[in-house]
């Protein structure tokens, strides 16, 4: 299970019926643009976070304390909310989204649905129902990967899948909407950059 899955394969297929389903959409192509593009936003919105020590070795805490990837497993019962996991905050998608986007969660909700034609808050509930599967993804990708102390492997593998998603997206002008670090409009420059700087942070904690 890799980051990418989630944009293609079975696992894609099981959560896009699924939230179809939940949020009443009957156009697929529709929803299926609009997952594809919140999956990206949301990973974008990882990196970023992850760009500096602190912030990677939150990422790093919180998936390996929260986050062990049994929502996989458990993809259905998740969904239709009989999954009880050990920590509550494994399916908390409001908490990650608070921690991910802080304030500008409604800026994201409206700019993808613009961009894909669907309702703001539908996209917000699908924010919401993602994020954990996300993390989930993090959590078992992590449970397979030789970390260095500071977590390198989990988050060179978030700024791997981050920057191949997006050289194969034309999606940079949403992302710098939502995400643009510095306003400069650059956002895959700012992904881009993220490799170097997480490896400095990591040097630097030694």
């Amino acid at each position: 299970m890799n980051i990418e899955d989630l944009l293609q394969g079975p696992l894609k297929n099981v959560i896009l019926d699924n939230i179809t389903s939940q949020l009443g959409v009957n156009d697929t192509n529709k929803a299926s643009s609009a997952l594809d593009t919140t999956i990206n936003v949301l990973m974008n919105a990882m990196a970023k976070n992850a760009s500096n020590p602190d912030g990677a070795g939150s990422l790093v805490n919180a998936v390996t304390k929260d986050h062990d990837g049994s929502i996989l497993d458990n993809i259905t019962d998740y969904f239709s909310g009989q999954f009880q996991p050990q920590n509550p905050s494994a399916i908390n998608g409001k908490g990650i989204l608070d921690h991910l986007l802080g304030g500008k969660q409604e800026t994201a909700a409206s700019t993808i649905g613009k961009e894909t034609g669907m309702d703001a808050g539908q996209i917000m509930k699908m924010m919401a129902m993602v994020a954990p599967i996300l993390m989930g993804v993090l959590g078992k990708a992590n449970q397979n990967t030789q970390n260095a102390p500071s977590g390198g492997g989990l988050i060179d593998m978030l700024l791997n899948s981050t920057k191949k998603i997006n050289s194969q997206s034309n999606q940079g002008g949403l992302l710098s909407q939502i995400l643009d670090k510095d306003g400069d409009g650059s956002i895959m420059d700012d992904v881009a950059g993220m490799g170097f700087k997480a490896l400095l942070g990591r040097l630097f904690r030694r």
